[in-house]
């Protein structure tokens, strides 16, 4: 009985099937082209019967594409082989839509060879971009026309800016995304995996973010945002039951994070609108229009601006306090500038150099003393009143001072320099004199950071596509780091393999190296050993000298003066960033390598039984 209803309903489908089939053949001879007459075609066309005959060519535009590509499609086609794809086994349905897409795409591909373009303007290059359409989403397994069409929109509207920005996202089970731009509203920051009964604040989350953001000193851009997070969703409001004790902590859903824009004003706006028809050489804006077109937010150069960066920090600043509770740590500081390299440091000095530096910036932070000391923003406030206090804010952020350190008390008591968190003091001195020198030359410098994990347990990382050094690779995606490299790095090639390989000794049934040039890891797995990396950062690509560019409407050559608001150099704001980034990738691994040794144990356990 079922299998005589299976063959019902088969040959139901191609009784339907067949008409459609047999109209997409009689379209797909119609839409040929006229041929040269001669007497060989002539006497060819003789011996064909009646049937196959040529017929009065249909227009080349009425294809069977839906409206919004073709404006003379027939719509009876389209709901005919509606109907199809409804009635009929999805492979076949598939394959029909495809060939006659193809089809219509090849006769209009004909047409615009012969220099005719079809009613709907679209000539050889719009049929090949068709057809493209067609061999790329087939595969695919879409077994409907608008599916199929939303995803070849794209390809036809590229000119228009149609393609949605991906890849702002990261992490296999603790995820990461981002989202936000220089000059919008403000920024996201949405973090999957975070677990519960987790306490999490404000202020926790602001201190990491203070060490990275811009108006702090002639080190860095004068924009003076407050960079204050709100904590939006992701926490307990009050206490579930009476008596759990669980307010203000994590719930286990995703932890969101808004970072509202503060200091963004028309001049600045209208300073982006005069000067972005010419994009800055060294920055995205030129091949951000080339892809997007007119939809790329090119005020304040949007996500490829480094104010992205602070939705990295935030949700770094959930992830250490993750990794602190399994005994991780990370640490980060400025390691070169403006061509100034630091002298070789054990690790055990460099950590309270470092932990200084953040006392000491925390402490002359306006921010931080005028909105979280005194108590303005706490965690149970409403939304609504945390952002009436982020309004009374904005308004005091141009009157407010920035910070003024006692320098001499500083060094003399920390032995650091205030401005700069490089933990050898005299190399700070000899690099920040250098960066105040080329900045007043009107150009910009770069150098390089060093990011240390301390306490990272054996056996974090998977092979091939997910090792951990190939996850650290992905720092790349900060803005304005040109390279990463993971324990010796490039100078791997200037040593042999006795100096290079990491000896491997037992002292009272205890592994341990003799050295650490691979960085903490072997294969893209961790060793036991501190993870050292350190990411090259490039100039600030917007300087005050002048440089030559283009007009992105007219094309003709053009030249640019930046007179927008930026930094001297990325440098001392980018290590905060790098930290956060390692304790997102290490929290990922670290949660896959608990659940898998959680599941094997209870299999293991299973199988004994």
């Amino acid at each position: 009985m079922v299998i005589r209803q299976i063959v019902k309903a088969r040959i139901m489908a191609f009784s339907s099937f067949a008409p459609a089939l047999s109209c997409a053949w009689r379209e797909r001879r119609q839409a040929r082209p006229p041929l040269p007459i001669s007497s060989e075609l002539s006497r060819r066309r003789g011996r064909r019967s009646k049937r196959f005959r040529r017929r009065k060519s249909r227009p080349a535009g009425e294809t069977c594409w839906p409206d919004s590509i073709n404006s003379n499609g027939a719509k009876g086609r389209q709901k005919r082989f509606s109907s199809i794809l409804q009635n009929f086994c999805p492979l076949r349905a598939r394959w029909s839509y495809r060939r006659e897409a193809l089809w219509s795409a090849k006769a209009r591909l004909r047409q615009g060879r012969l220099g005719r373009a079809d009613k709907s303007g679209g000539e050889a290059q719009a049929s090949i971009k068709e057809m493209r359409c067609v061999w790329l989403v087939a595969p695919l397994g879409l077994d409907s026309p608008r599916r199929l069409w939303g995803l070849c929109a794209p390809l036809q509207s590229s000119r228009k800016g149609a393609f949605a920005m991906l890849g702002c996202n990261i992490g296999e089970i603790f995820k990461v995304a981002v989202a936000g731009g220089s000059y919008q509203e403000g920024l996201i920051t949405h973090i999957q995996g975070v677990p519960p009964d987790m306490a999490i604040a404000e202020e926790e989350i602001y201190r990491e973010l203070l060490l990275r953001k811009p108006g702090q000193g002639e080190l860095s851009s004068p924009r003076r945002e407050g960079d204050i997070p709100i904590l939006y969703a992701g926490v307990n409001a009050a206490d579930t039951m009476p008596g759990f004790q669980n307010k203000g902590l994590t719930n286990g859903t995703p932890l969101v994070i808004l970072i509202p824009n503060l200091d963004r004003h028309f001049e600045h706006i209208d300073q982006y609108q005069r000067t972005n028809r010419t994009p800055r050489p060294g920055h995205a804006s030129l091949a951000s229009f080339i892809k997007y077109g007119s939809s790329d937010d090119a005020i304040g150069a949007g996500i490829f601006s480094g104010r992205y960066t602070s939705t990295i920090c935030a949700a770094g600043a959930v992830a250490k306090k993750i990794l602190a509770m399994h005994g991780i740590e990370v640490i980060g500081y400025v390691k070169e500038a403006a061509g100034v390299r630091m002298p070789e440091m054990p690790l055990d000095q460099i950590k309270p150099k470092v932990a200084a530096y953040r006392k000491v910036r925390a402490a002359h932070d306006p921010i931080y003393n005028n909105v979280f000391a005194n108590g303005r923003l706490r965690p149970d406030m409403r939304l609504f009143e945390k952002m009436a206090v982020l309004a009374e804010v904005e308004k005091e952020i141009p009157d407010m001072p920035k910070p003024k350190f006692n320098e001499e008390a500083i060094r003399k008591e920390y032995g650091i320099h205030p401005k700069l968190n490089c933990p050898h003091l005299e190399t700070a001195d000899a690099m920040y004199k250098e960066i105040i020198r080329i900045t007043e030359e009107g150009d910009s410098t770069g150098g390089q950071v060093e990011i240390v994990a301390t306490g990272v347990p054996a056996g974090l990382g998977e092979p091939v596509f997910r090792k951990l050094d190939g996850e650290i690779g992905r720092m790349m995606s900060i803005a304005a780091v040109r390279a990463v490299e993971v324990g010796i790095g490039v100078g791997a090639k200037d040593v042999t393999g006795a100096q290079c390989n990491d000896q491997i000794r037992s002292k009272d049934g205890k592994i341990y190296y003799e050295s650490n040039n691979a960085g903490g890891l072997a294969g893209g797995i961790t060793t036991g050993q501190d993870i050292v990396c350190r990411l090259t950062v490039k100039p600030t690509p917007t300087i005050a000298k002048p440089q030559r560019t283009i007009d992105k409407v007219t094309k003709e050559n053009a030249d640019l003066a930046a007179v927008t608001r930026r930094d001297p150099t990325i440098v001392p704001r980018v290590w905060p960033v790098g930290e956060a980034f390692l304790a997102i990738l290490l929290v990922d691994h670290l949660m896959a390598h608990f659940a898998y040794r959680g599941l094997w144990g209870k299999l293991a356990d299973t199988t004994k039984a």
